[in-house]
């Protein structure tokens, strides 16, 4: 699987929402290293994906699922993929709420999708101190050393 956001600002939260156990009721923060040592960059497609959209409700119950695909445990939104890899009309991939900021969305890309994509590593917003400022502002996001 490899996991997008449909904007910077998702691409950002998802990438960096992950804190340590200890460190989980401190808010959101990432350091200056690891902002330099990533890349979050534009992610282009040269042909149309054909995603399942587990975003509105009626596609929900369409597939006999609810929102736990989404926001429930790991091991339950896994075997949907897992599913959706298997079944005989072969998504490219998974439209969703993000776990960590619902308001916005994110796409599950399954191996098939692979040839579709057009990576531009040239635009990296975590270089793009503007860009970086207003997402980082967006989230309350500390920034340490």
């Amino acid at each position: 699987m490899l996991y997008l956001g449909e904007t910077d600002y998702c691409s950002f939260i998802e990438a960096f929402s992950q804190q340590p156990e200890p460190l989980a009721g401190l808010g959101l923060f990432v350091s200056e290293s690891v902002l330099r040592a990533g890349c979050l960059c534009p992610v282009g497609v040269n042909r149309t994906l054909r995603l399942v959209d587990v975003t509105i409700g009626r596609n929900l119950k369409s597939i006999s699922a609810d929102n736990r695909i989404c926001d429930g445990p790991h091991s339950v939104s896994q075997r949907w993929a897992r599913a959706f890899w298997a079944h005989p009309s072969q998504p490219d991939g998974i439209y969703y709420r993000s776990r960590n900021a619902p308001e916005l969305h994110s796409i599950a890309l399954l191996d098939r999708a692979q040839s579709a994509l057009n990576v531009n590593c040239d635009q990296n917003i975590l270089t793009a101190p503007g860009q970086l400022a207003c997402i980082i502002e967006y989230f309350e996001c500390a920034r340490l050393p």
